[in-house]
C-alpha cells in the first residue's frame, strides 16, 4: 500500500501532517507497522516509554497511537523485545536466509528517512522491497545511497 493510502487508512492527526507537509512525512514504513503492531494486539502506548529517549508518536482517526519515524520504531521494539536476534552488516543478508520476522535496513544517504521497516518471510520482505539488498543501491543510487546495517528481530511460531 502507498504512502499516501497508508496516511487516509489511518487518518486523524497522522493524516493531518502528512498534507500539511507530504515531503517530510513521506516515508510510511514505520506507520504500517505501528497499524500492525496496534491492530495485532501490542498496542503503541501514549505518555513516555523511555525516560531517556523521546518516541515521536500521533494519534490516528482510530484513537490508536503511531510512530512515524523509522529511528524511533528502532527504540520502541529495541525497548520492548530487545537486540535484534541478527545485527549485520547488510552483505552477511544470507544469514537470516529462512528467519521469519521483523526486518529495519538502516541506510545512508537519504536525507528524507534513516532507513526502512518491513516483514521478512524468509526469503523476501512483506512489502517487495529490496533496500536490505546491495545490489539495489548499485542499480538505483550509484553508490550515493548505502545501506549500512540489517536488523532482524525474529518471530517465532
Amino acid at each position: 500500500m502507498s504512502a499516501p493510502k497508508v496516511y487516509e487508512l489511518v487518518g486523524g492527526r497522522v493524516l493531518e501532517l502528512y498534507l500539511s507537509d507530504s515531503e517530510s512525512y513521506a516515508n510510511a514504513c514505520a506507520l504500517r507497522m505501528s497499524r500492525g503492531f496496534n491492530y495485532g494486539g501490542f498496542l503503541v502506548p501514549s505518555g513516555t516509554i523511555i525516560e531517556t529517549y523521546p518516541i515521536y508518536r500521533v494519534r490516528g482517526a482510530d484513537n490508536k497511537i503511531y510512530i512515524l519515524r523509522v529511528k524511533d520504531l528502532v527504540k520502541y521494539i529495541e525497548f520492548n523485545w530487545g537486540k535484534p536476534e541478527y545485527d549485520m552488516n547488510p552483505s552477511d543478508i544470507s544469514s537470516i536466509s529462512g528467519k521469519k520476522g521483523l526486518i529495519i535496513t538502516e541506510v545512508s544517504g537519504w536525507n528524507d528517512a534513516y532507513g526502512h521497516a518491513t516483514l521478512w518471510d524468509g526469503s523476501s520482505t512483506g512489502d517487495g522491497s529490496r533496500y536490505h539488498e546491495l545490489d539495489y543501491y548499485k542499480e538505483h543510487y550509484n553508490g550515493a545511497v548505502i545501506p549500512t546495517r540489517v536488523m532482524l528481530w525474529e518471530l517465532k511460531d
